[in-house]
């Protein structure tokens, strides 16, 4: 696992659509689960990453 720096993190959930951003990047897309802690004086967050593999070409971007 890589542990990267948290600068920022941003969550809009107006009109019931959810907008994650971190560190100014928009993982809302890849991102299913959140876990955000503080504990210690120290925040820290989790995130998953979903990822999708297909046998077919059809959709298929990299």
């Amino acid at each position: 696992m890589v542990i990267k720096k948290l600068k920022s993190v941003h969550i809009d959930v107006k009109n019931g659509v959810g907008h994650v951003e971190v560190n100014g990047k928009d993982i809302s897309s890849n991102g299913s689960y959140l876990n955000l802690t503080f504990e210690n004086g120290e925040w820290s967050l989790m995130t998953t990453k979903d990822e999708l593999y297909r046998t077919s070409d059809l959709e298929v971007k990299e």
